[in-house]
């Protein structure tokens, strides 16, 4: 028979062992796990918000972006504009709802306002990832400003 101490001690074990394979990200960036506190520091700041959504240590990209990408100064001076929320899929259910996402990981652009500026699906190498953060992305929004668009030729 099994005493009830060996089994603490092999469930202590299994969960430091799955936690140490899942890959931490930089601590250079600041993770928001709450929307609500990523929304009020986004309307704050006028930072927009990039929002990760991620799987827990079933998705292989998802490890992948957060060991190869997500560490490389490059992409974290990209998000150094963004107010950076990061979601697990697994336990946020309502927000993956929320947003539709339909595979990990993805990536979504938001306004302090809320609304959905841009949306990927999918692993993106440092240089794929910093070329779509920057791309078709209007400055005003990174700056703050949100002034309507000059329409005259």
């Amino acid at each position: 028979m099994i005493k009830a101490g060996s089994i603490i001690m092999i469930l202590l074990i299994a969960s430091q062992l799955s936690y140490s394979q899942v890959p931490t990200p930089s601590e250079n960036l600041v993770w928001y796990t709450s929307l609500q506190q990523a929304h009020e520091l986004s309307q704050q700041t006028k930072k927009p918000i990039f929002a990760f959504f991620t799987g827990s240590d079933w998705c292989g990209w998802c490890k992948k972006f957060k060991t190869e990408v997500l560490t490389d100064a490059s992409v974290q001076e990209a998000l150094k504009n963004y107010v950076f929320f990061i979601v697990n899929a697994d336990e946020n259910r309502s927000i993956v709802s929320k947003f539709g996402v339909i595979g990990l990981p993805n990536f979504f652009v938001i306004d302090y306002n809320e609304n959905r500026l841009k949306q990927k699906a999918g692993f993106m190498s440092s240089e794929e990832f910093i070329s779509w953060v920057n791309s078709n992305l209007d400055k005003r929004i990174i700056d703050g400003i949100r002034r309507p668009i000059d329409r005259r030729p």
